[in-house]
């Protein structure tokens, strides 16, 4: 009796044990009647794999060119990634039809190391459509959202209503609203309602619309809630308001970000417009308006500015201006130089760690004795420790 019970009792442990994942293969020279269990064994597809793979199963996708014929939906838990990073597998719309190739509605999913490209959706999410899970990892480039009939287009590189999209290069993506009035594009590389946008770059996206030019809010990031956060945002553009950043949402939040170089065709706000929400230990600078060439940084109609870097100077606590002090703006290296003006002036979020390259945060960058945190997307090293700098 004693050895039926023991017996039981460890079959019951191992039962009661999550079974492990499966692994499916997918490679460019595989076959989808294989059972992709192994290089050997690749399937030809990633959609193929995914209608396989139930939730902690792994797809590992080989270096290559995938030709993608449908929009991929990430539906259940799995670890989707590529074998060797996003600089060796690139995930390219056919241009036949108008989709946008990865779609994530699992909050357990997370799709991570690929190059996102010629995504072309109607209306919303040309590259990506983040609905929850986390996104990792990607370049995300030269994608679209595209209205006509006098509707508006929302994320041309990313469309994101929760989940998290971190240490990705988002890059020449475009939200276009083909409309005689009426359609506006939103957020030429991120749209975003919720989540959070982490250690991200943003460079040069754009949105707009064809009347006359004249309409398309938030170059980088359009957000009516959700946060980003040691982020770099770099020469995008809007034609009317926006063109780093547009936030018009209480829960928008845009912490530890550098804005440069941004502009709008004919209104303020280069860098950011800022309708309600907060903007918090960020530096705003270079931005400006093309029409005239004017300095456009910040145009603030509601919300809050604080801790930040800008000129000229806003209303705010802890807000400074002049010259952030960039180490190298020709070569378009925006950490910070020694004696910048922005070390360790910015307000501490505890949820805050690390910076852009995942260095600590924060760190005694002037030698003061006592460490705080920086403005911007990057922490200064401790003046003691690492590298010479000048």
């Amino acid at each position: 009796m004693k050895r039926s019970i023991s017996t039981l009792i460890f079959l019951a442990s191992i039962l009661g044990q999550p079974a492990a994942g499966n692994v499916y293969y997918v490679s460019t020279n595989g076959d989808d009647a294989a059972l992709g269990t192994n290089w050997g064994l690749a399937l030809l597809t990633i959609s193929n794999a995914l209608g396989r793979a139930v939730d902690g199963d792994e797809i590992v996708v080989s270096n290559g060119v995938f030709n993608v014929a449908t929009n991929l939906i990430v539906a259940n838990a799995v670890n989707l990634h590529s074998l060797n990073g996003a600089e060796s597998t690139t995930l390219y719309r056919i241009p036949v039809g108008y989709f946008r190739l990865i779609t994530v509605t699992n909050a357990g999913a997370v799709v991570d190391g690929f190059t996102v490209m010629n995504g072309y959706a109607l209306e919303q999410g040309g590259g990506i459509y983040l609905a929850t899970g986390t996104v990792r990892r990607c370049t995300v480039v030269s994608n679209t959202a595209y209205n006509s009939f006098n509707g508006s287009s929302f994320g041309g590189g990313i469309y994101m209503t929760g989940g998290t999209v971190e240490d990705c290069l988002i890059q020449s993506n475009w939200a276009y609203a083909s409309s005689s009035y009426g359609g506006i594009g939103y957020g030429g590389g991120i749209y975003m309602t919720r989540g959070f946008v982490r250690r991200c770059r943003l460079i040069a996206n754009r949105t707009d619309s064809s009347y006359q030019l004249l309409y398309g809010r938030g170059g980088g990031i359009y957000t009516t809630g959700g946060t980003s956060e040691n982020c770099v945002v770099i020469n995008n553009s809007a034609p009317s308001e926006g063109g780093g950043l547009y936030l018009n949402g209480a829960g928008s939040r845009a912490l530890h970000c550098t804005v440069v170089s941004n502009y709008t065709w004919s209104a303020s706000g280069g860098g950011i417009h800022l309708v309600s929400g907060a903007v918090s230990n960020s530096i705003i600078f270079h931005n400006r308006r093309s029409v005239d060439g004017k300095t456009g940084n910040v145009q603030q109609p509601g919300g809050i500015l604080a801790y930040s870097c800008t000129w000229p100077l806003n209303a705010g606590a802890g807000n400074i201006t002049g010259d952030p002090g960039f180490l190298d703006v020709t070569s378009t290296n925006y950490s910070l130089s020694p004696g910048s003006p922005c070390i360790d002036m910015a307000a501490t979020f505890s949820e805050i760690t690390n910076d852009i390259e995942a260095a600590a945060r924060p760190a005694d960058g002037d030698n003061g004795g006592g460490a705080a945190p920086d403005m911007g997307a990057w922490e200064a090293p401790p003046m003691t420790g690492g590298a010479f700098r000048c």
